[in-house]
């Protein structure tokens, strides 16, 4: 399924899914029915594949390699026979090795119709081709034909042969030198043919028209055609009849028939100018600012221009453009906003589909590389996705309904998928699941096709579950040092999560493991102890489970003796012990006898008096067993006391002084002397 990125998918945006890489210009381009293009210029490569001059390609670009001709120098236009056969005209002398003066005619396969020779010396160029309905070839452009074996006949600028080439003596256009050139021809209903270029002067017949004309089944010049006769005050690039027979004309001009156009205008059948359209922009604006070198219709009446042009009536649209049938700018269709530098649109088609091909010098095209050949899309476009079906958590028996969002206008249809797999009837913009079942959790996607192309959405899972609830509890646990602990809790619900926590702290393997609902702690350790809980959650929801205390009891350690304390009478003391082991019960002793309340780690002496000068220790036990500290002494004493202060010296440099620090207390005591507060 194709994928169109986001933004791309409009009228006139780039169809990103065509991307042949032309290695020069593109002069002319024809749609087959089959959706198969041909392409003629100034190329010597297609998608790197020798192809020069003509190519065929396949509707996703890539090249038809069952079509091959050789044609070195330019092709400048092209036309299909009712046959099938192929006219090319442009700049050349060969066609597959065969010499061809600037026009030729291939067979289906490309390969050249050898029964089509038109036995003629062209000097010159070929710009334009009409093939009339009677199988009659007209050809246009910049050239002196002379016709053998006597060449007593020339034509200059426009010319009509056979259908097998040999040259309609019949037809006469009057040009009598080469200094004009046709660069379109079309025939109208009645088998005259309009012809527009660089022409002024019709020599033979001493008519004068400016770039716009119309001959008449013999090729004589229409008198009354256009009205008035001043027709256009520059050349004409191109003409496209429409189905009411009036014809559009498009080119280098801003005035037709003394109105002002801009590049582009209509005539009536009758040669009149239709001044219903074209006549100007909602802006002011009138008209291309620069030159229109192709024109072409849709089956909607839409008018699709290109060229040489930054604006159209006022609107920015670089060298091309789609026009409402009154000639007003479309701005529903992508504005061409970064075309490369020098760029010119120099022919289009539009494709059965709608979508537009257009050919030129290009290498950029609204931010996209292109190389000489891009297609564009029409109303009908891939869709592009606006919002995408979201995911969905839903309780069993519930109703869920997924949709998509689409920019696309246009008719879609749709197709959901299950899993990848498509889901019979799921074929709307929506789509929902009733009484939603566990069978119904999958990825869910849908692809949006516009008959050009689609787009695969991205996937929205469903979740179909119960919410959880905790039906059972932990309880609390007491166990003995080495033994295993196991929490357990029951709780309804699918699918369900449990996570376990000591004290708050979420747990993690390396400490515990883990049997779903089971909480399993093995060889207890003190660490252990504390108040465990489990959340039980899945995508409805989370329940919280109540503490359960687990107790480890061990038996009693001691960590750290009591320790010898000092003081003086009337002072305080505190004698502490470290120990290990659950529970712990505490007896201080003073000698041999019980302390009464002393019970717990550390027992403190106050108003200390001579007989609490003794040896003190501690009974711990629990009910595994007992344990007796060490004894610590209470020693009593006094703090030392100055009782005689250093006196002030003075004495002669080199002489000696002598300090008397007098002190009393309990020895020993400790002296340091002190010069200007540091230690001697």
């Amino acid at each position: 399924m194709l994928t169109i990125s986001p933004g791309q998918a409009a009228p006139g945006a780039v169809d990103t899914t065509f991307n042949p890489s032309v290695s020069g210009a593109v002069y002319s381009v024809v749609a087959q029915p089959d959706g198969r293009i041909l392409i003629g210029g100034s190329f010597s490569q297609v998608n790197g594949i020798f192809r020069n001059g003509i190519a065929r390609l396949y509707s996703d670009g890539s090249l038809d390699l069952s079509y091959s001709n050789y044609i070195p120098g330019t092709i400048y236009a092209m036309v299909k026979q009712p046959d099938g056969k192929l006219l090319v005209g442009g700049s050349f002398s060969t066609a597959s090795g065969q010499i061809r003066y600037d026009i030729a005619r291939l067979n289906v396969d490309g390969s050249l119709d050898g029964t089509f020779t038109t036995s003629n010396n062209i000097s010159g160029t070929v710009y334009s081709l009409c093939v009339q309905s009677d199988g009659k070839i007209v050809f246009g452009g910049t050239f002196s034909a002379f016709y053998s074996p006597s060449q007593s006949q020339i034509r200059y600028s426009v010319s009509r042969v056979n259908s097998d080439g040999s040259l309609d003596t019949s037809f006469n256009s009057g040009f009598n030198s080469s200094s004009a050139t046709v660069y379109a021809i079309a025939q109208q209903a009645d088998g005259k043919l309009l012809i527009g270029g660089n022409f002024n002067t019709f020599g033979t017949y001493g008519l004068t028209r400016n770039y716009v004309a119309r001959l008449g089944t013999d090729g004589t010049p229409d008198v009354t055609y256009p009205s008035p006769t001043t027709a256009a005050n520059g050349l004409v690039r191109s003409i496209t009849i429409q189905s009411d027979g009036k014809s559009l004309w498009a080119g280098d001009f801003t005035s037709l028939l003394n109105s002002s156009r801009g590049r582009i205008g209509r005539l009536n059948v009758d040669g009149s100018l239709d001044t219903s359209s074209f006549a100007g922009g909602s802006s002011g604006g009138v008209g291309a600012t620069g030159s229109i070198y192709a024109t072409a219709l849709d089956s909607n009446g839409n008018i699709y221009v290109g060229g040489n042009f930054n604006q159209y009536n006022s609107s920015y649209r670089g060298d091309v453009a789609r026009l409402f049938s009154d000639g007003s700018a479309d701005s529903t269709y992508t504005s061409v906003t970064n075309l490369n530098q020098g760029a010119t649109i120099r022919c289009m088609a539009v494709q059965p589909d709608g979508r537009l091909i257009i050919g030129g010098n290009i290498t950029t095209f609204n931010g996209v590389s292109r190389t000489n050949l891009v297609r564009l899309y029409a109303d009908l476009y891939p869709a592009e996705i606006v919002t995408q079906p979201k995911s969905r958590n839903v309780a069993v028996g519930s109703n869920v309904t997924f949709t998509v969002d689409i920019s696309n206008p246009t008719a879609a249809t749709y197709q959901w998928r299950k899993d990848g797999v498509s889901i019979q009837g799921a074929t709307f913009a929506q789509y929902s699941v009733f009484n939603s079942q566990f069978t119904d959790t999958g990825n869910y996607s849908v692809s949006v096709n516009t008959g050009v192309g689609g787009i695969t959405s991205s996937n929205a899972l469903l979740q179909v579950g119960i919410a959880p609830a905790i039906t059972q509890q932990p309880i609390a646990i007491t166990v003995t040092q080495g033994q295993t602990a196991t929490f357990t809790v029951v709780a309804t619900g699918s699918p369900l999560n449990y996570i376990w926590s000591r004290n708050g702290i979420k747990l993690t393997a390396s400490n515990s493991t883990y049997t779903n609902s089971t909480l399993t702690i093995t060889n207890c350790a003190l660490a252990n102890a504390g108040s465990y809980t489990v959340t039980v959650s899945n995508f409805l929801g989370t329940n919280f489970s109540f503490p359960a205390l687990l107790t480890v009891l061990a038996p009693v350690s001691i960590v750290t003796q009591p320790s010898d304390q000092y003081s003086t009478l009337g002072g305080t003391a505190t004698f502490s012990v470290g120990a290990s082991g659950n529970p712990l019960n505490y007896q201080w002793l003073q000698g041999t006898n019980p302390i009464i309340g002393a019970n717990s780690s550390s027992y403190t002496l106050s108003s200390i008096v001579a007989t609490d000068a003794t040896n003190y220790s501690v009974i711990i036990s629990n009910q595994f067993g007992s344990v007796t500290s060490s004894t610590a002494n209470l020693i009593l004493g006094n703090p030392p006391v100055v009782t005689q202060q250093p006196v002030s010296q003075t004495v002669n440099e080199g002489g000696s002084a002598s300090l008397v620090c007098s002190v009393s207390g309990t020895f020993p005591i400790s002296l340091q002397w002190l010069i200007n507060g540091s230690p001697l």
